[in-house]
């Protein structure tokens, strides 16, 4: 929001809490592959070296305030909240069920408070452009 202030207009972003997991060591992955998103399961996988990081978009997101000074900063994954889209990665990547965790990142991410895109002009201002 600090460019868009420049511009007199406030992109209306709330922080959310946003997890992936990045799996155990899987046969077939390597860096090559591309990254999916799957809009109707709300899901995304992506290559991490011979793994993979799996993470999603919750119907429920857990949005979070932070302080102003607030630089960097990761949260305790909740699983409630993650395994919603789990079932997901499993129906797009059955191997995924039998995989054991590497490791799990849960972090703030800006949104939109309906947790859809922001694509397009600015009413208003000539030449802002957002892809939110």
């Amino acid at each position: 929001n600090e460019l868009a202030s420049m511009a007199g207009c406030k992109i209306p972003l709330l922080a959310m809490k946003h997890a992936m997991v990045i799996t155990e060591k899987m046969e077939g992955m390597h860096p090559g592959l591309p990254n999916v998103r799957d809009h109707d399961l709300s899901i995304y996988l992506k290559t991490q070296g011979d793994a993979m990081a799996i993470g999603g978009y919750e119907q429920n997101p857990e949005f979070c305030h932070l302080d102003e000074k607030f630089e960097f900063g990761l949260f305790n994954l909740d699983w409630d909240t993650f395994g919603q889209n789990l079932e997901g990665h499993i129906q797009r990547c059955p191997a995924i069920e039998n995989t054991g965790i590497k490791s799990t990142v849960c972090g703030p991410e800006s949104f939109t408070p309906d947790h859809k895109p922001l694509v397009g002009p600015q009413p208003g201002v000539h030449g802002l452009f957002h892809a939110c």
